[in-house]
């Protein structure tokens, strides 16, 4: 019995890498992404029994993300090891420095999750270039598959057709493979696996869906995986279609990409199907590096932005968005030395997108009057008078003051403390002077968030 539950698993990995364009039988060196969990413990496994006796090299990849205390990190780290050496296959080992993953979450505004996405797939492109590999198998299951579907779709994306099987140097032979069947394939071998603590912690998204919602479906309604599945290759293959109209799109617009940026005609795009908009912003983000992490809000009300004939400044997840009437621009985020949370430099009338806010700007009787609204709340108006362009719009920073009636300065940090800002701080408008000698803060917006406004008054009492 136990002999016929590794041979048919063996089976599967086998033709679904053969789906993926890996052939065992041919001479190519290819690696495996091993975490010590149960999922690439059996994927590394079943390919070390494949390419025993064939021409093809394997070797194998292991990221300490350096998240966990170290006694419990190191431990995995021992357990791939010594399964490598077991098994005769050569194990390399990534390791990112403590505090890292950590410390891009907070400047991206990320996840630590996907922070350490972000890092791990690096390795792994490293990895793949340094060693010359055909392909690196990842471990993603079929269950895993449901899970980010089911992600997707409540967070809103569009992306439902789920995880490709392929998708450049990556493949995943076992999405098609359940984890009970897994489990099964270990057990029957004896064995042994690590266990991430983490995956018990229901404060993360993806494990609320595995402990909660998902024994829910299975239990109310059994045949919720075999409908996902079908929307999912429905989906993909909607996708693909529309991504190759998208392509097509790309010369009518004036696309081009040069020095890290991506830019294209404002007027030939407002004139495209919703569909293929979302499509061509999404691909213009992923080319600048980053669109796999932009929130589906953000990206529509890029869109909304770029069919307007505004000017605007967009930024999310490390991605600039500008634009003039006729293109719009996107690059990587430029960082200010003044820069903390959000900033954007307001040179013209116009609607603008910066960081939570979506503020209009409009000249009037002197000064500047400015209009923040945020995820729907009830706008908040502001007039800052003899307020002239340039100005800039942006969340504190260490050191900021601001000054008072008696012609002293006073601490941001002073005012929000008064004001009992707490979690929001990070979230106050700043309106910031740049045509002034010393480019100082002339009011701080707290009325947009249900606080006080403190306003500088200039000689004129204005």
């Amino acid at each position: 019995m136990e002999h016929t539950i590794v041979v048919r698993f063996e089976s599967r990995v086998a033709k679904a890498l053969a789906a993926c364009g890996v052939s065992i039988s041919c001479a190519q060196t290819v690696g495996v992404a091993v975490s010590g969990g149960a999922d690439s413990t059996a994927l590394l496994v079943a390919m070390a029994h494949l390419c025993a006796g064939s021409p093809t090299a394997l070797s194998v990849v292991t990221v300490n993300h350096n998240l966990r205390p170290s006694e419990e990190s190191s431990a995995d780290i021992r357990a791939v090891q010594m399964l490598c050496k077991a098994l005769c296959v050569p194990c390399f080992c990534h390791e990112i420095p403590a505090g890292k993953i950590v410390a891009c979450a907070k400047e991206k505004k990320l996840g630590i999750e996907a922070a350490a996405r972000e890092f791990r797939y690096q390795a792994f492109n490293r990895f793949v270039r340094e060693h010359q590999l055909s392909c690196l198998a990842l471990a993603h299951h079929r269950d895993d598959q449901h899970e980010t579907v089911l992600m997707r779709f409540l967070q809103g994306s569009s992306q439902l057709g789920g995880m490709e099987a392929r998708r450049g140097p990556f493949v995943r032979p076992l999405l098609d493979i359940p984890r009970a069947d897994i489990e099964e394939y270990l057990a029957a071998q004896n064995i042994a696996y690590c266990v991430d603590r983490t995956n018990a912690d229901t404060a993360l998204f993806r494990n609320k869906l595995r402990h909660s919602v998902i024994p829910f479906l299975d239990s109310a309604c059994p045949g919720w995986r075999r409908s996902l599945d079908s929307l999912s290759r429905n989906m993909a293959q909607d996708e693909a279609l529309l991504s190759l109209y998208a392509e097509q799109e790309q010369a009518r617009i004036g696309w081009t990409e040069q020095d890290g940026n991506v830019s294209f005609e404002r007027k030939p795009f407002a004139k495209l199907p919703p569909p293929l908009q979302r499509r061509l912003v999404y691909r213009a983000c992923t080319a600048v590096g980053g669109a796999s992490r932009v929130p589906m809000r953000a990206l529509q009300v890029l869109i909304d932005s770029c069919i307007k004939e505004r000017p605007f400044v967009w930024n999310a997840a490390g991605i600039e968005a500008k634009s003039n009437k006729t293109r719009i621009v996107l690059q990587k985020r430029q960082k200010v030395a003044t820069e903390c949370g959000f900033f954007a430099i307001i040179e013209t009338h116009g609607q603008y997108v910066i960081g939570p806010w979506r503020c209009e700007v409009q000249m009037a009787h002197g000064g500047m009057l400015l209009v923040a609204r945020r995820n729907g709340e009830r706008p908040s108006e502001l007039f800052v008078g003899s307020l002239c362009f340039p100005f800039a719009l942006r969340s504190r920073c260490a050191g900021d003051s601001i000054r008072a009636a008696d012609g002293s300065y006073k601490a941001v940090s002073d005012v929000f403390s008064d004001w009992k800002v707490g979690a929001l701080r990070d979230w106050v408008i700043l309106v910031q002077a740049l045509s002034e000698p010393g480019q100082p803060l002339v009011c701080i917006w707290g009325e947009a968030l249900g606080f006080k406004t403190y306003m500088v008054l200039d000689s004129a009492g204005r």
